[in-house]
């Protein structure tokens, strides 16, 4: 990556040096990974966590954009989810999965599930925006999970808004939460990243096996606090942490 971001790969080693004496880096400084062949600059990494959180979340956005587009139409629910036997309503699916999740996306969220499996993609001497798609699947995980959890616990506000059962309704919210859960077996199934069947595979049980522990764990939560009298002990307690919040962070770090 050169200083704009933008990603030079060459395999004349004179060109690149060429390249980056233009830009100012002073090539024989630089690292450089090979990867197929290829020479690759890692992009100048910011210096704090929150410049880096603030530098890829667009690049995320656009990313969550392109699997759940912000206006739904018949082109895009053919292409992602298969032909429809009859018909699709597009104006119904718009109100009912793309409207409720964006207002819940546009209220915030630092994204850093997402950017966290960017990270070790490029720490892995690879280019990060080849896995973009792969990168959000935490993202959308972490976010369905979010809708249905406030309907669970009664939930009035979130991210400095009303809870979206209390603006869509409580059985639009539970589509949509739910409909996160899947949505990332659809990225799987499309393989941007051209990957090998047996880690496809992988990756779907992977997936698979954190969807289940966030379960789990909220099962637990659920229960304990419907109860007046709480009796669990220490290690009860942190697994139903490990399954309901931990799986989802992990999850970033596994797919990487």
């Amino acid at each position: 990556f050169d200083r704009s971001g933008e990603l030079f790969v060459t395999d004349d080693t004179d060109a690149l040096s060429a390249h980056l004496s233009e830009e100012g880096t002073g090539g024989s400084k630089v690292p450089r990974r090979r990867r197929h062949g290829r020479l690759f600059v890692p992009p100048p990494q910011p210096r704090d966590m929150h410049s880096v959180l603030e530098a890829w979340r667009p690049v995320v956005d656009e990313t969550l954009a392109s699997l759940l587009p912000r206006t739904i139409d018949e082109g895009y629910l053919a292409d992602f989810f298969g032909e429809p036997t009859y018909a699709y309503d597009a104006a119904a699916l718009q109100r009912a999965l793309s409207d409720p999740i964006w207002e819940l996306l546009d209220r915030g969220g630092k994204r850093w599930r997402a950017i966290l499996f960017l990270l070790f993609v490029e720490a892995f001497g690879d280019d990060p925006r080849a896995y973009l798609e792969y990168a959000a699947i935490p993202e959308i995980l972490h976010n369905g999970t979010i809708i249905v959890d406030d309907v669970e616990d009664g939930a009035t506000h979130r991210r400095g808004g009303p809870a979206l059962h209390h603006v869509f309704g409580t059985d639009v919210a539970l589509n949509a939460g739910n409909a996160m859960y899947f949505l990332p077996l659809k990225i799987i199934t499309r393989d941007p990243g051209d990957l090998p069947a047996e880690l496809r595979l992988e990756a779907y049980e992977m997936l698979m096996y954190e969807i289940n522990r966030t379960h789990l764990g909220q099962g637990m939560d659920i229960c304990w606090h419907n109860e007046a009298d709480i009796e669990i002990t220490e290690d009860e307690y942190q697994e139903m942490c490990a399954c309901k919040i931990g799986c989802l962070g992990l999850s970033g770090r596994t797919f990487a």
